[in-house]
């Protein structure tokens, strides 16, 4: 092989390797994949007009976050159907919804929360004031 044609192609190589690496993680995701974001939180939302007194943050998979957010707001009336503000909640439409205590005092509880239904889930952490 030729000294020019060896070059040629260690740079078409390369540039193979450089447009590899351009594309952007998670490229190729549709809605029936595993994509995952985080949403958004108004101050409104953070501070009791999603059902907790505080929701910390929210995350899904497969999920719109309006969509998430209207669950949520479900998830906590719910939860305080069954126990007040410091009450559980097994599932809301359909979701089945599994919880954890991550610090309480007589004054606040936190814990999290992750909902599924099949490929759909959404994650949240909130707190309320016992």
């Amino acid at each position: 092989m030729k000294a020019g044609t060896r070059i040629a192609a260690a740079l078409a190589c390369g540039l193979v390797a450089l447009a590899i690496a351009a594309i952007p993680a998670g490229a190729g995701q549709t809605a029936g994949g595993t994509a995952k974001s985080a949403c958004a939180l108004s101050q409104a939302e953070q501070n009791g007009s999603l059902g907790a007194d505080y929701v910390y943050s929210l995350r899904v998979r497969n999920l719109d976050c309006g969509k998430a957010k209207r669950l949520v707001k479900k998830f906590h009336e719910c939860r305080h159907a069954h126990g007040g503000a410091n009450g559980h909640c097994s599932g809301v439409k359909g979701y089945s919804c599994q919880e954890k205590k991550l610090d309480s005092s007589p004054q606040l509880l936190q814990a999290k929360a992750k909902c599924e239904k099949g490929s759909k889930q959404f994650k949240q952490t909130f707190g309320e004031t016992l």
